[in-house]
């Protein structure tokens, strides 16, 4: 399981501040640590007290955390005072922290300052160097550029002029103009925009906190930032939209949204790439008059990280029966089942998604098939150029599929290869995961990896084999 650790201040009313980051880190599946940098008295209405924790306290926080449940990715919050910055930067060096995900918290949703005027520019010198995004608001990002901001091209300028501070990226928020939310983020390289539709309720204490430490979850997954970016705003905007309506003031957010859909049903809590690893796809056409659910136990005993169920050629009765027995084979061993095309089977047999053809074909877009099978469902989408797996990607595809590398057999209407260079070509522009496929075998699998791809599908490389899990252990040791 991965861990997320944060290093902010401790909201009594629990919308923001630690108590946010700790729900988000739960709810995008997980483990959630902590280094509480204060302690403040407050609710939906406003901040009455604020009690700073020695910094002798949070450095032995900090180290302890570290030492032992070291985390794949840190978000930053409330930073009082330069002394918190100070011993805050001294750990991340220390324990050697990356990612980092800096939220530069100033003032409270209720107007109280949060940051001494003392701590900015140590903020700007000590901690801002560190961070692998920042995230300001509007308001933020004027203290820390010296620029008015009253556009998206005002947005961009300002992104760059905190990048130039030292941050690797910085997301300027939008959510103080006008129209649609929309923000900018620039990673040295490339602006990239997202815009939602601005939802309208006064429960948006601890959006902030919320949105930096879901992409600090989505980082710790293993996604890119610009994806990690995306999915992050879409996480914020469904916990706006399903706010509790609670308290007089500014309420809190819905942070447990996403699990209104049973994930454990699907047997994992939410994708990462890692998943793609070794992509078994199990097709009773090619497993030798063998049981489906037999191969499939095999290959994930084996190794296979994703195991998909293929059967074009079953009545949709047959088809339910093996994808139920496949689901059933792997229910305990934490390897999601998706199945081809079909929506209504997964939807019966609780599998973990589905993969489909390519986008703006006859298959169903991943964004629908994402609202009906919730948001923690695995969507598969397969591409043939850098422009379909975007698309893809912006619909909210999981992965994407490219092939064939090599030739192959085992799908009649596969097409010429299209080699490592293409995996190359489409790896330097597109930022998401990517799963390669066709005639990959234990002697290939490697360079599959090092031309770019997160994971590799087989298909009668395992379930034609001899022996499944024999054939699995070996592409998995080919992959390491």
């Amino acid at each position: 399981m991965r861990i997320a650790l944060t290093i902010a201040g401790s909201d009594s009313g629990g919308g923001a501040g630690i108590q946010a980051d700790l729900k988000t880190f739960s709810a995008l599946g997980l483990f959630g640590t902590s280094v509480i940098t204060a302690i403040t008295a407050q609710n939906t209405v406003g901040v009455t007290a604020v009690h700073e924790i020695p910094v002798e306290v949070i450095e032995a926080q900090l180290d302890a955390v570290a030492s032992d449940l070291r985390p794949d990715a840190t978000k930053i919050g409330m930073l009082s005072s330069a002394a918190v910055v100070q011993v805050v930067a001294e750990g991340l060096h220390r324990h050697a922290l990356i990612p980092v995900v800096l939220d530069p918290v100033m003032v409270a949703k209720s107007g109280a300052r949060l940051l001494r005027s003392d701590a900015i520019d140590a903020l700007e010198h000590e901690l801002i160097p560190l961070a692998t995004v920042i995230t300001p608001n509007i308001p933020e990002a004027e203290v820390l550029t010296g620029r008015t901001i009253r556009s998206e091209e005002d947005q961009v300028e300002a992104a760059r002029d905190i990048v130039r501070l030292g941050a690797g990226a910085a997301v300027v928020k939008g959510g103080h103009l006008e129209g649609d939310a929309v923000d900018i983020l620039w990673d040295g390289h490339s602006v990239y925009r997202f815009s939602a539709p601005r939802v309208q309720t006064p429960s948006t204490h601890g959006t902030g906190c919320t949105f930096s430490s879901a992409i600090a979850s989505y980082l710790a997954l293993g996604e890119p930032l610009p994806v990690a970016v995306e999915r992050a705003k879409h996480y914020l905007t469904g916990a706006l939209q399903h706010a509790p309506g609670l308290g007089r003031g500014h309420g809190p957010v819905q942070h447990g949204w996403m699990t209104r859909v049973d994930l454990n049903s699907v047997g994992v809590r939410m994708f990462t790439p890692a998943q793609l690893l070794l992509y078994a796809i199990v097709d009773p056409g090619l497993c030798r008059g063998r049981s489906p659910a037999d191969i499939a136990l095999a290959a994930a005993q084996g190794g296979a990280t994703l195991v998909q169920v293929r059967a074009d050629a079953l009545s949709t009765l047959d088809l339910l029966r093996v994808s139920q027995d496949v689901v059933n084979a792997l229910r305990s061993l934490n390897v999601p089942v998706v199945i081809n095309d079909r929506v209504d089977i997964a939807l019966a047999v609780g599998a973990a998604g589905v993969h489909v053809g390519h986008v703006g074909a006859e298959d169903m877009p991943p964004d629908i098939v994402r609202r009906l099978l919730g948001e923690a469902a695995v969507v598969g989408v397969s591409v043939a150029t850098a422009e379909e797996a975007r698309a893809a990607l912006r619909l909210g595809a999981s992965y994407v599929s490219l092939g064939p590398i090599f030739e192959t057999s085992s799908k009649h209407d596969a097409g010429p290869p299209v080699g490592l260079d293409w995996i190359r070509s489409i790896r330097a522009v597109y930022p998401g995961p990517l799963c390669a496929i066709g005639g990959i075998t234990a002697d290939n699998a490697a360079a599959v990896i090092e031309a770019g791809a997160d994971g590799v599908a087989v298909l009668g490389a395992i379930a034609s084999a001899e022996d499944p899990f024999a054939a699995a252990r070996r592409l998995r040791a080919s992959l390491h």
